[in-house]
C-alpha cells in the first residue's frame, strides 16, 4: 500500500544552527531541502499535488508548469505524483473552482503519476455566505458579506454526488481520447456506506479500475471501514469485475486500520496529520518508535509577538525573559547530554512550565493552575522517557533533544518529518500503533 505526502511547502533549512538559534548564513531559501531530501530512504512513495494548494503562490504554480511537478520538488525516481483538485478549498462553493479539460490538461503539463477527477465534497455542513445590511450608529447602511453555518440538505448532496460523476464521465473520456500516459483516478463522493457503494458502482460502469474515496479525512476509524465494506461488495457484485480495481482514501492515515485497508482493496492512500500533529496537537507532537506520542516541550522564542505582548502587559523587562529562555534551552542540552539529577530535573520542570506562560497560555484561574500541573507531568514524561534516544531515524540522531523542542519552524517541522517517517516505518511493517 502506498502513502503519499500532501505538499504544502514543507522544506528546511538544512544548515540551521540549533545551539546559536539562527539561520545558514546568507541563506538560499531555494536550497531549503524536503523531506525526501534529509533521509536516506524517503518516508513515503510519493506527493500530492493539489492543484488548489499550488494556485495559492503565483509563482510557484507557474513553476510547476513550466518544470514540472517531479523537477519542483526534487523528486528521486522511484517516488510518484498524485494529482487531485483540493476540493476542501471550494468545499463552501456551489460549484468547484475548475473545469475537467483544464485541470487535466495541467495534470499532463506537470506530468503526474496519478491523476484524480474533479470532485465536490459531500459534507455535513458548509459555510454560506449572505449579504446583509447593518446599520451604523450615524444611521449609515452598509452592505457586508456574512458567513453562516448550515446542514448540507440532501438534495445538495445528491447533486455534488452525480457532479462528481459526471465530471469522472468526461475525464475518463478526455484521457482515452487523446492518450495521456498518466493513471486516471475516478473520484467517489457520498455521505453513507451505500451511497458511496452507488458511486463505487457507476464509476465502474464508466470504466475507471482505481477510485479515490473522498470526503473521509476527519471520520471514525469504522466509519472509513464501514465504507470500505460497502465499496468492495459493490466491486464484487459488479459484473464482470476482477482484483484489478483498486481504492485510494483521500486524508485517511490511520495505523489502527493499517491492517485491514488491504482486505478492501486499498492500494494508497495520503494523509498530512502526522507531519501537522508536531505542532497543532497539544499532547501528540512526537510519536515514539514505542508507538506511543509525547508532548513536545514549548520553549517559545523571546522574539514570538506573543512573548513580547506579555512583556509589556506584566512587567517584565526583555533581559529577564531571555535570561529564562537560554537557561531553559541549555539545561535541556545538559539534560540531554548527561541527564540531570532529580532535583536539577524538577528545577528545570519548574523553569520550562514558568518560562511557557510567556505564551499566554496560562492565567491565574484554577483551571489555569491545572493545566499547568498538567503540561509538568507531560514534560516529565517527555524527558524521563528519552524517546529521542531510541529513534534511528536522521532527524532524531542529528538533533537529539532539539527534536522535542516546541520552537519555531526548523524544530517543529523536523519533529513532523520524524513523525511521518516512524508512520511510514510502521505502515510499511504493518504494525499497530497510538494515533
Amino acid at each position: 500500500m502506498k502513502y503519499f505526502l500532501p505538499d504544502w511547502e514543507d522544506k528546511l533549512d538544512p544548515g540551521f544552527d540549533f545551539q546559536a538559534d539562527t539561520y545558514t548564513p546568507n541563506r538560499d531559501v531555494s536550497k531549503d531541502v524536503y523531506a525526501h531530501e534529509i533521509f536516506g530512504t524517503p518516508p513515503y512513495d510519493g506527493i500530492l499535488v493539489s492543484r488548489a494548494v499550488a494556485e495559492k503562490s503565483k509563482t510557484k504554480y507557474e513553476t510547476l508548469q513550466r518544470q514540472g511537478a517531479r523537477n519542483y520538488l526534487r523528486l528521486p525516481k522511484d517516488l510518484e505524483v498524485f494529482g487531485d483538485c483540493g476540493a476542501f478549498s471550494y468545499v463552501d462553493e456551489e460549484e468547484p473552482w475548475y473545469e475537467t479539460e483544464d485541470v487535466i490538461e495541467y495534470y499532463d503539463t506537470i506530468g503526474v503519476d496519478y491523476g484524480a477527477s474533479v470532485d465536490h465534497l459531500v459534507v455535513d455542513t458548509i459555510y454560506v455566505t449572505e449579504t446583509v445590511e447593518e446599520k451604523l450608529e450615524d444611521g449609515t447602511v452598509v452592505i457586508k458579506q456574512k458567513k453562516r453555518k448550515e446542514q448540507m440538505a440532501e438534495d445538495e448532496r445528491k447533486r455534488r454526488i452525480q457532479l462528481t460523476l459526471e465530471n469522472a464521465l468526461e475525464f475518463l473520456k478526455l484521457h482515452k481520447k487523446r492518450g495521456y500516459k498518466f493513471t486516471p483516478v475516478g473520484v467517489a463522493q457520498g455521505w453513507t456506506p451505500d451511497t458511496y457503494a452507488d458511486s463505487v458502482t457507476q464509476l465502474l460502469k464508466i470504466g475507471y479500475t482505481y477510485i479515490a474515496l473522498g470526503g473521509l479525512a476527519r471520520s471514525s476509524a469504522s466509519t472509513v471501514l464501514n465504507v470500505l465494506k460497502a465499496a468492495k461488495r459493490a466491486v464484487e457484485e459488479f459484473p464482470g469485475s476482477s482484483n484489478e480495481v483498486r481504492f485510494h482514501l483521500f486524508g485517511v492515515a490511520k495505523l489502527t486500520l493499517i491492517d485491514e485497508l488491504p482486505k478492501y482493496g486499498v492500494a494508497s492512500i495520503d494523509s498530512a496529520s502526522y507531519l501537522r500533529k508536531a505542532w497543532l496537537r497539544s499532547g501528540q507532537n512526537y510519536l515514539g518508535a514505542d508507538g506511543q506520542w509525547y508532548t513536545a516541550i514549548r520553549v517559545p522564542q523571546s522574539y514570538h509577538p506573543k512573548v513580547r505582548e506579555y512583556i509589556r502587559e506584566n512587567g517584565k523587562s526583555l533581559e529577564e525573559v531571555q535570561a529564562q529562555e537560554q537557561f531553559c534551552l541549555q539545561m535541556l542540552q545538559r539534560y540531554s547530554d548527561a541527564g540531570l539529577p532529580a532535583a536539577e530535573l524538577d528545577r528545570l520542570l519548574d523553569a520550562i512550565v514558568e518560562y511557557d506562560t510567556h505564551l499566554l497560555r496560562f492565567g491565574d484561574d484554577g483551571q489555569s493552575l491545572r493545566n499547568k500541573v498538567i503540561s509538568r507531568e507531560k514534560y516529565k514524561r517527555t524527558l524521563e522517557t528519552r524517546p529521542w534516544e531510541s529513534c534511528p531515524c536522521e532527524v532524531c540522531q542529528g538533533l537529539g533533544v532539539h527534536v522535542l523542542i516546541f520552537r519555531g519552524t526548523n524544530r517543529n517541522k523536523r519533529r513532523g518529518f520524524h513523525n511521518t517517517w516512524t508512520f511510514y516505518r510502521r505502515l510499511t511493517a504493518g504494525a499497530p500503533s497510538a494515533q
